[in-house]
């Protein structure tokens, strides 16, 4: 018969993991792809809005923000995120002010019962930069992100940055990795301590047997 100190151990060790993986949340992840684009002035250029889901995802809505000294905005065109698996799909792709540098009311969902589970691009926007040595931000916002019975998702936003020219310099603000990496290194931080803890354990376990 199993003791109570072996039973705290196993208890122990069952419950620690589920402690670090309440610390890593679900999110979809929404970026501006490329994350940082040079061009050179006068130059049209295409970037899209990335979706990686974590779960479901039937319907999306976003405003974009942008510096009309810096970049011109031509065009929205539907991407293929919710075509897949020949799914029928509404879209509205939004209203452009060049004055204000703003996109807004852009938005998508599904018709009938198909939901969305793989990444893929939800719209691709063009742009065209003026004739400055500038630096620019694609900012989201707005961001909703709908499952199929219309309840809004956990979603992280990565911006993007278009860099026209030569800037003398760029600001440190500049991302330099994704979300998603800085994830994986969180879940290895996470796997790490808990290997740890259970090694600790064992040792206790040992020593009292």
């Amino acid at each position: 018969m199993l003791n109570r100190s072996y039973l705290k151990i196993i208890f122990l060790l069952l419950f620690i993991p589920s402690i670090f993986s309440c610390q890593v949340s679900a999110e979809t992840a929404v970026s501006i792809d490329p994350q940082i684009l040079s061009v050179d002035k006068g130059q049209n250029f295409t970037v899209d809005v990335f979706i990686h889901p974590d779960g479901t995802i039937s319907g999306i809505q976003f405003d974009l923000l942008f510096n009309t000294s810096v970049v011109h905005a031509i065009s929205v065109e539907e991407g293929d995120l919710f075509k897949q698996d020949g799914g029928n799909a509404i879209f509205n792709p939004g209203s452009l002010d060049n004055n204000n540098g703003t996109l807004n009311d852009v938005y998508g969902f599904i018709l009938g019962k198909v939901n969305v589970t793989e990444p893929g691009v939800f719209v691709s926007i063009s742009f065209s930069s003026r004739d400055v040595d500038e630096r620019c931000t694609l900012s989201l916002s707005n961001l909703i992100v709908s499952n199929s019975t219309g309840s809004q998702m956990p979603v992280s936003i990565l911006d993007g940055n278009v860099i026209v020219g030569n800037p003398l310099s760029i600001p440190d603000d500049v991302p330099q990795s994704s979300n998603e990496e800085d994830s994986v290194k969180g879940l290895d931080q996470n796997s790490a301590l808990i290997l740890c803890f259970a090694a600790m354990l064992l040792l206790v376990f040992r020593r009292k047997c």
